[in-house]
């Protein structure tokens, strides 16, 4: 079992280096099922009080979260989501890090998106959970389960740390195992290093709402429909033009701006630090491109 498992490994190893093209592309990024960036019936949206709180927010023509909270190192960090699909669970451990520092408890640190992801099981998704998730469910699996800490595959520190390999070199995409304790170099037990959220919602598709959300709150998670083109957006402000829809995908919002009177918003990508701009992207905003302003979800930490 275990030479078969060696020979597997080394034949995607060797799949991944005889790929090119649009090939190489679907195989190195993760992308989800599309069905996934489906707001699902019955999800909670903003609460009345939290609305109201909104409307106080004057909007700035340009925004940028890591500005506005400089001692959140979380909202700039780049993570890897290597070839697994499991974009929903990263986005999701993003935002709460960068929650959790920006809103009482204020604590700063790194959760794990290989917990939701290995753990959530049929609350998040239908089939294996590196093909896709909901990314409301998600945050919803943060209130009433909590997410321990963990950072990416090559820093290794928390409880849970991601355990899928960044490509090149990445191999079988399928889930790691549900493992409810923390690696052995780790000080605290898993149940320990548990952190909830509130309440989960999803934020309604118009722009000045969810730039409303974000100014009072701090980055969101947005889900769209991913074309061929995006993985060639370079610089430049996207806006889909060409090429197949390959799938689904799940970002962070952090901010927004205007170039040359085209407005956009700001965000953070989990394909690494070498896709984009270095690792942020900026996407036309108040078009729903894609469907990126109709799938926008988040939660509250609690304090």
């Amino acid at each position: 079992m275990i030479a078969l498992l060696f020979f597997l490994l080394f034949m995607v190893s060797v799949k991944s280096k005889e790929l090119s093209g649009q090939e190489l592309l679907d195989f190195r990024y993760g992308v989800m099922d599309v069905k996934y960036i489906q707001i699902p019936e019955g999800a909670p949206t903003l609460e009345p009080k939290l609305f109201k709180m909104l409307l106080k927010e004057e909007i700035p023509e340009f925004f940028d979260a890591r500005q506005k909270w400089p001692k959140c190192n979380s909202i700039g960090w780049i993570r890897d989501q290597s070839n697994c699909g499991s974009c929903w669970a990263v986005a999701a451990a993003e935002v709460a890090s960068d929650r959790m520092c920006i809103n009482p408890p204020y604590y700063s640190m790194m959760l794990s998106s290989e917990d939701i992801l290995s753990c959530c099981g049929r609350q998040c998704y239908q089939q294996e959970a590196c093909q896709g998730g909901y990314p409301f469910a998600a945050m919803n699996w943060w209130k009433t389960n909590g997410i321990v800490t963990g950072t990416e595959y090559t820093d290794h520190q928390g409880c849970r740390p991601y355990s899928i390999r960044p490509c090149p070199g990445c191999s079988i995409r399928s889930a790691p195992r549900c493992q409810q304790q923390c690696q052995q170099s780790y000080p605290r037990n898993y149940t320990q290093d548990k952190y909830f959220a509130e309440k989960a919602y999803y934020v309604p598709g118009d722009v000045t709402t969810i730039q409303r959300e974000i100014l009072a709150h701090g980055p969101v998670e947005a889900a769209f429909r991913l074309f061929q083109d995006f993985y060639y957006v370079g610089k430049r402000i996207y806006h889909h033009t060409w090429g197949q829809q390959v799938g689904g995908h799940a970002v962070k919002i952090i901010g927004w701006g205007v170039e040359g009177q085209v407005p956009y918003w700001l965000a953070v990508n989990s394909w690494g630090a070498g896709w984009g701009d270095q690792g942020l992207f900026r996407i036309l905003r108040g078009n729903n491109e894609c469907g990126f302003e109709a799938g926008i979800v988040a939660a509250l930490p609690r304090s």
